[in-house]
């Protein structure tokens, strides 16, 4: 007769999900993605105006900044991925990328020239290149390997709703308050730093390790 097999978390964080229900972890991280969706894409709706309107950069500049704005992230996701793997601690590795971004937040509120503008971009970039690989390595070791769809899809729900949120909000603002840049940037730092609070204290710490024992024969 042989026994079943079990897993075993190999510290205090919380234990993988049966019976196709979505673990807290996964639920609280897709909550996480959306309020930073809300926070970057409130922003990225709104900066070709107020780049170019507001800013007073040239067309020429804000191709160049786009660029960065797109292609930024990917230089990082291995490393960050590389750096969760290595140390079995992929939380801090995440959060480390939301404060990233919540910082960018911040520089975009002070920036006024070209070069402040694209250093506060390029790290926003850098911490969602940061983020996203233990991200979704806390959300496969958070999940029961047969509905591991189910659960990427709970995040990626909520990340959409996010990104849907985000453009709404801004132009709501835009509407009802005239030349309302600041207020947008203002707000998006806010969904920021609550994703950040949330990541922090919601989240555990250690989620990834999970080793699976071999099936051994009875007597």
């Amino acid at each position: 007769m042989y026994l079943s097999l079990s897993d075993r978390p190999t510290s205090s964080a919380e234990p993988r999900q049966t019976g196709g229900r979505v673990s807290r972890t996964v639920v609280t991280l897709g909550i996480v993605s959306l309020l930073t969706d809300i926070s970057s894409e409130s922003v990225s709706a709104i900066l070709p105006l107020y780049l170019t309107a507001v800013v007073g950069l040239s067309p020429v500049a804000y191709g160049l900044i786009d660029g960065l704005y797109q292609g930024v992230s990917s230089l990082v996701r291995i490393a960050a991925g590389w750096a969760a793997d290595r140390t079995d601690r992929p939380q801090p590795v995440a959060l480390a990328g939301y404060a990233m971004s919540a910082v960018a937040r911040i520089g975009l509120i002070f920036a006024g020239g070209f070069g402040t503008i694209s250093a506060a971009i390029s790290l926003d970039r850098v911490g969602k290149g940061v983020r996203t690989a233990p991200r979704d390595a806390m959300i496969a070791a958070s999940s029961d390997p047969a509905h591991l769809g189910r659960s990427f899809g709970v995040h990626r729900a909520l990340d959409t709703i996010g990104a849907t949120l985000g453009p709404l909000l801004a132009f709501v603002i835009l509407w009802r308050i005239a030349d309302g840049y600041d207020t947008v940037l203002v707000v998006s730092l806010g969904f920021a730093v609550l994703g950040v609070a949330t990541m922090a204290c919601f989240v555990p710490f250690r989620t990834g390790a999970v080793r699976r024992t071999a099936p051994r024969r009875s007597e």
